[in-house]
């Protein structure tokens, strides 16, 4: 039997107060100190938050930024939100775009050319939207912030696709590195450089 990620995410963010999430987030943000997990916690009934719900944050947050996360990480230390996603498979990642009005997708096609450069924002809002839509809440989330430097606060987003190495996962390494591949090909065509706020891991279970 293959449980689904909220199986697996559950285990391990509960796992020792989610030491193991800890620390593979401070291996690829060695900015960050001490991250606490908030959620999903055993104790609250493994309750995942959305933007709208994110502590520091009190703007309302719009359709294409109030995303259900997986987990969430806070460090008081260095000001940081750590909004984590998980993924047992690349199906899990597949998402469908919230119904834009004709003008509303012409607006956030052009402020994803605006915020990273790229020319082919179909691919964000289509095919590839359960990544385009981390990228975009980034943009979103932290626009007119102070630094988290000066006291203000920052988000970032960790992206954990899981594997394992008894083959219980249907994901192997070689099947999400295949996958990103073709994600970043068709979402950053150009060769941009991807923002340092977003970090995408193999978590080998």
């Amino acid at each position: 039997m293959r449980y689904n990620k909220d199986h697996w995410l559950n285990i391990v963010a509960n796992f020792r107060k989610g030491e193991l999430l800890r620390e593979a987030a401070c291996t690829h943000d060695q900015f960050l100190r001490a991250p606490v997990l908030i959620s999903p916690l055993a104790k609250d009934g493994y309750k995942k938050l959305k933007t709208s719900e994110l502590p520091h944050y009190s703007q309302g947050a719009s359709e294409v930024a109030d995303i259900l996360w997986d987990g969430v990480m806070i460090d008081e230390d260095t000001h940081k939100i750590v909004l984590l996603s998980a993924f047992c498979e690349p199906e899990d990642i597949v998402k469908s775009a919230p119904a834009l009005s004709e003008g509303d997708r012409k607006d956030l096609k052009s402020k994803i050319k605006e915020w990273y450069g790229t020319e082919s924002s179909d691919s964000w809002l289509d095919q590839y939207y359960g990544i385009g839509e981390k990228l975009i809440a980034l943009k979103v989330l932290n626009q007119g912030r102070t630094d988290c430097f000066e006291d203000g606060w920052r988000c970032e987003v960790f992206v954990f696709n899981f594997t394992d190495e008894e083959g219980v996962m249907a994901a192997t390494e070689k099947t999400w590195e295949d996958y990103y591949e073709r994600a970043w090909d068709a979402l950053f065509p150009q060769g941009d450089e991807i923002t340092d706020l977003f970090f995408n891991t193999v978590f080998s279970l």
